[in-house]
């Protein structure tokens, strides 16, 4: 997973530079849920709507995975 760099932190709201990223690399939150072994519901609450804390387990995986980390909360 790739893709062309994000714009700097500053300029977009994170959520939509997550977004960006995803639609660069043509994935889903959903896809990211499967290869994390997660329900499909777990990274909208991480990364979107907060409604959950991002674990730092899986916000160490979701860098593996190639998602900046100007993206994570």
């Amino acid at each position: 997973m790739s893709g062309r760099p994000l714009p700097l932190p500053c300029s977009i709201p994170r959520v939509v530079r997550l977004r960006l990223w995803l639609r660069d690399n043509r994935l889903r939150l959903s896809d990211l849920a499967q290869h994390m072994g997660v329900h499909k519901s777990a990274p909208g609450k991480w990364l979107i709507s907060g409604s959950d804390r991002l674990p730092e387990s899986r916000r160490q995986e979701l860098l593996k995975m190639g998602v900046p980390e100007e993206a994570l909360p």
